[in-house]
């Protein structure tokens, strides 16, 4: 039988305590506890999620004003706080000083190509100069910063072979022009002073 035969008063008769009957027009519609508690559990689990997607949402917001705001205040920094900068060091940083090295044998090696690279005189290799004396690597990257194009290479068999004697960086030789001495061999060395040497054939 349809719920809308029974009449409004056989239903509150027949009803257990704590039941909900409901009358829409000629129909009625029992709800028991149990629908009406899940009714509440997703009410309150549906005020949760919204308390927390609202507290995502402030916390993402806080976070991105504070990236914003220590941004803002390092780059005020840098402007409000003066650069110190002494004049006096242009032109004498170690970098430029070692170019100077080599103004005097630039006019000795090719435009291009590739020479040999001694340190202190002595053969070496691309893995002595990576796993050995950290100032022979250091001044090999030096030299070939301030020969590019010219390719400087740590191996043998090459017709211009430079040698670089760190310890005689501060020596100066007087006059423009290289002291020359016979290397033997068919060899010579010229010695352009600050440590910078050039060995090429005798017939160049």
């Amino acid at each position: 039988m349809a719920i809308s035969d029974f009449s409004c008063s056989t239903l509150s008769s027949t009803l257990p305590r704590f039941w909900l009957r409901l009358t829409i027009g000629h129909v009625a519609i029992i709800v028991s506890p149990q629908v009406r508690k899940s009714e509440r559990d997703y009410n309150l689990v549906q005020a949760e999620w919204c308390c927390m997607n609202f507290a995502y949402s402030v916390r993402v917001r806080l976070g991105i004003l504070l990236i914003a705001f220590f941004s803002l205040l390092s780059s005020y920094q840098l402007l409000v706080q003066p650069m110190q900068y002494d004049r006096r060091l242009i032109g004498r940083d170690e970098i430029t000083l070692n170019e100077k090295r080599f103004d005097k044998i630039k006019e000795s090696l090719p435009s291009h190509g590739v020479i040999g690279y001694r340190p202190n005189g002595l053969p070496t290799t691309v893995d002595k100069l990576q796993f050995g004396n950290v100032d022979d690597l250091r001044n090999w990257f030096l030299t070939q910063y301030a020969l590019a194009p010219v390719i400087v290479s740590p191996t043998e068999g090459h017709s211009r072979v430079i040698c670089i004697y760190a310890a005689e960086a501060g020596v100066y030789l007087p006059g423009d022009n290289p002291i020359i001495r016979e290397y033997g061999a068919g060899w010579k060395i010229l010695d352009f002073g600050k440590g910078v040497r050039l060995i090429k054939p005798e017939l160049e």
